[in-house]
C-alpha cells in the first residue's frame, strides 16, 4: 500500500486546499454554531433537560472529525460526488498568463489573451480536466515553483509559456511541465508576424492545443474510430447484399 507523506505544513496546506477541505471546515463551522444556538435560545422554554443540550454538543463535537475525513475521501463535484483518486485518475492541466519577455513590455494583454484562448481550446478536449480561469491566472509563469503550484490547484501538468516581440515579429513560446517532479514533458516554439493579435491568438492556440492532446492524453489518440476506408467497405457489402438478394427475387 502507497503511503502519502507530508514533509512539510505548506504540502500538507496545499493537499487540504487542493482536496478542499477547508471550505468544509468553514461550513461545518457555521452550521454547528447555527444549531447550538438554535439549541440553546429554544431548548429552555420547551422544557427539555439537560442533557439534550449535552447530547447535541457532543454530536457536533465528534461530527467534526468525520466531515473532515469525508472531505479528504471524496470530491462533490458538479456531476456527484466521487472519489478524490478518481479525479487524479484522469488527465489534468492548468494554463498560467505568459510572461511578457519582450523589451518594450507591452504584451501583457496578448500573454494573457493566447492563454485564455488556450484554455479555451483545451476544455473541448474529452476526458481533459481543465482548471478555470479565475483559479489559474492568479499565478503568474515564474512567480513560483511549477509544482507547489499545481499541486494547490490539484492538477498533473501545468502549461507556461512567454512571449517576446522584435520589431513586426512575435515568438511565442508554450511549454508542458510535469507536476510530480517539475521536468518538462512537451515544449514549442511558434514565430509568427504581427499583424492583427486576434487572428494570432485564434490561430497558436488550436494549434497548441491539437499538440498537447497528443501528449495529455494519448489513449484519446489511439481510440478506435471509424475510418473512411471502414464505411466505404461496409458500404460496398451492403450494396452487395442488396444485389444478392434482388438476384434470388427475380430468379423466383
Amino acid at each position: 500500500m502507497k503511503k502519502i507523506l507530508f514533509y512539510s505544513w505548506s504540502e500538507l496546506s496545499a493537499e487540504l486546499k487542493r482536496r478542499r477541505v477547508f471550505p468544509v471546515i468553514a461550513a461545518y463551522a457555521v452550521v454547528a454554531f447555527i444549531l447550538l444556538q438554535i439549541g440553546e435560545i429554544t431548548f429552555g422554554p420547551l422544557g427539555l433537560p439537560n442533557w439534550v443540550m449535552v447530547g447535541l454538543i457532543a454530536i457536533v463535537i465528534l461530527g467534526f472529525p468525520v466531515a473532515v475525513v469525508l472531505a479528504w475521501v471524496f470530491d462533490i463535484t458538479p456531476t456527484g460526488i466521487r472519489r478524490d483518486n478518481e479525479k487524479l485518475s484522469q488527465p489534468s492541466v492548468a494554463v498560467l498568463p505568459f510572461v511578457d519577455m519582450s523589451a518594450e513590455q507591452d504584451q501583457g494583454y496578448f500573454c494573457e489573451g493566447v492563454a485564455e484562448e488556450i484554455l479555451n481550446a483545451l476544455t473541448k478536449i474529452r476526458q481533459l480536466s481543465v482548471t478555470a480561469r479565475s483559479s489559474s491566472f492568479q499565478y503568474k509563469a515564474g512567480a513560483g515553483d511549477v509544482r507547489e503550484i499545481g499541486r494547490e490547484l490539484g492538477v498533473k501538468t501545468i502549461l507556461e509559456g512567454s512571449v517576446r516581440k522584435s520589431e513586426n515579429r512575435l515568438r511565442v513560446t508554450a511549454q508542458l511541465v510535469k507536476v510530480s517532479d517539475g521536468y518538462h514533458l512537451w515544449s514549442k516554439t511558434f514565430d509568427e508576424e504581427l499583424k492583427d493579435t486576434f487572428a494570432l491568438q485564434d490561430d497558436i492556440a488550436p494549434r497548441i492545443a491539437e499538440s498537447l492532446q497528443e501528449v495529455i492524453t494519448p489513449t484519446e489518440q489511439s481510440a478506435p474510430t471509424t475510418t473512411p476506408t471502414a464505411k466505404a467497405s461496409a458500404s460496398a457489402r451492403w450494396t452487395s447484399n442488396m444485389h444478392a438478394k434482388c438476384s434470388v427475387s427475380h430468379t423466383n
